[in-house]
């Protein structure tokens, strides 16, 4: 008997890791992030890597441009496991309201599956916008290695908007549904960075992104949001300011400027030490 798509889907979705973990690699440290990208994830400007943050980090990132108003929270709830719940004016796009934007809310999650080792890059598996309206909609497995020691490289394979293809939005959902049913499918495309750790607090990255920024509802109403990009390559530039600061600013499609900012807290690494930080480290 063949099986369900949904079958289908959830064994794209898990395959990649059973592949990774069976090989019985032992696993390292995680590989923390350099920046934060646009989508409040390690990452470039708009695509994902394998990078992790350090274990309990909570913190929110603001991104403003022609494309997007984002805010995004996110919380390492695991050593491993990255979440974000994000909140969005999404411009140039007409729903029921005909108010030219809509107020998007979605989720994604990211799970670490292996950290660099010898030859080995570390590994990721990623669901983008897996539970809201679905405009940011997109999965995806990517791998990330430092090339020299201030010189990392990603390299990835991503589905829905990572490849271009935005999934068609139900013109009557209002979000909060997971949409499985989408995942891994609708044909995949790659993408990749590459970051210069110029020194302590400033680091450069360059992109290559599918991302056209278009929304295509069930009834038919296509909307680009902002200016279609001109080129896929992106380019950003991050600093850090103090421990729990960073500002940075980033083209899309060499035609769009946008700009961020990230707060960063863990507590146990408290930028004023309470006296209980070693009580935090021994749970």
């Amino acid at each position: 008997m063949r099986p369900s798509r949904l079958t289908r889907q959830l064994l794209a979705t898990t395959l990649p890791a059973a592949l990774i973990i069976g090989a019985g690699v032992a696993v390292a440290d995680p590989m923390l992030a350099r920046n934060m990208s646009s989508y409040g994830l390690p990452g470039g400007v708009d695509t994902p890597t394998a990078e992790t943050l350090p274990d309990g980090s909570l913190g929110a990132t603001v991104s403003l441009s022609e494309y997007a108003r984002r805010g995004n929270v996110f919380f390492q709830a695991l050593p491993g496991l990255t979440t974000v719940l994000r909140y969005g004016r999404v411009d140039g796009i007409q729903d029921f309201r005909q108010e030219g934007f809509i107020s998007d809310r979605s989720a994604d999650l990211r799970y670490q599956v292996v950290d660099e080792d010898g030859w080995r890059p570390a590994v990721a598996v990623g669901l983008q916008d897996f539970l809201g309206t679905g405009v940011y909609s997109g999965e995806y497995v990517v791998a990330t290695r430092n090339v020299t020691p201030t010189v990392r490289a990603s390299l990835g394979l991503g589905w829905g908007v990572l490849a271009g293809r935005p999934r068609v939005i139900n013109s009557g959902d209002q979000g909060g549904t997971p949409n499985v049913d989408q995942w891994f499918s609708g044909g995949a495309r790659p993408f990749g960075s590459v970051s210069w750790q110029v020194n302590d607090r400033l680091n450069l990255v360059a992109e290559y992104s599918n991302d056209i920024y278009r929304a295509r509802y069930s009834d038919g109403s296509e909307f680009q949001q902002g200016s279609e990009p001109s080129s896929r390559l992106n380019f950003g530039a991050n600093y850090h300011v103090g421990r729990n600061y960073e500002v940075g600013v980033y083209t899309i499609g060499g035609d769009t400027v946008g700009a961020q900012l990230t707060i960063a807290l863990n507590p146990r690494d408290a930028a004023f030490p309470s006296g209980l930080e070693l009580s935090l480290i021994r749970i």
